[in-house]
């Protein structure tokens, strides 16, 4: 009996510790203290594993179309450097990836909702709530450049399963480019020259003549043409 108490108290302990680990450091602490203490490949952070769909498919669904990149991971008031991240466009998901003290190596979804924002590269993502109630809650969304108004873009990868003899293990494909503008505590939500036109009506000639001299393609836009384009109108308005 005394035993079966000594045990049912000391997993209560090890619930109430790991609570207050989650609580306090989310990530890192939390990392730290599955290494030390159980020293196994336990993968309960403030996510889920990770695993790519097709790892053998031509090309592959990172941002940048790198594998791992340096960057940082901002959670209230801490800041996290991490050596090893990599955005995943066609599900939408933060990956971390640690190595135990028995080398493991372990790939963690992190949950975008505790996340305040997070930096890859020179590149700043912030999550933003999904209207689309068929896709997900929160979406990643990339911030590009400030004037008096801020623009994003959202970038998705598609996995193609048209099997054949080039690609026998199907492939990702690179979506078309949506962007959203914060302007005047109001979202607008547009994906082509056209959308845009009808954004700011007042303006529209000027921005496509803009963009036909430039020869900016909003679906396929580096981030430099687009902090021109958002100088240009941030000019005009």
């Amino acid at each position: 009996m005394n035993k079966t108490k000594l045990t049912l108290g000391l997993y209560f302990l090890l619930c109430f510790a790991l609570t207050s680990l989650i609580a306090q450091d989310r990530v890192s602490s939390f990392l730290s203290y599955l290494d030390s203490k159980n020293n196994s490949d336990d993968l309960l952070v403030n996510g889920k594993v990770y695993n790519q769909k097709v790892n053998k498919a031509f090309g592959n669904p990172y941002y940048s179309n790198v594998d791992w990149m340096p960057g940082i991971i901002f959670i209230r008031d801490k800041v996290y450097h991490e050596k090893h991240l990599r955005l995943d466009l066609e599900k939408n998901n933060l990956i971390l990836k640690k190595q135990l003290k028995n080398s493991t190596n372990i790939s963690i979804i992190l949950n975008e909702s505790l996340i305040d924002s997070f930096q890859l590269g020179n590149s700043v993502f912030v999550a933003q709530k999904n209207e689309n109630k068929k896709e997900d809650k929160y979406q990643w969304v990339e911030k590009i450049a400030t004037k008096s108004m801020t623009l994003f873009r959202i970038e998705r990868v598609l996995f193609v399963n048209d099997y054949n003899s080039r690609y026998p293990n199907g492939k990702y494909v690179q979506r078309p480019s949506n962007y959203v503008l914060h302007r005047n505590e109001k979202i607008m939500a547009f994906k082509s020259r056209k959308d845009l036109g009808k954004l700011f009506p007042e303006i529209k000639s000027k921005i496509y003549s803009f963009l036909n001299r430039t020869k900016i393609d909003l679906e396929t836009a580096n981030k430099s043409e687009l902090v021109s384009l958002l100088n240009y109108m941030d000019g005009l308005l």
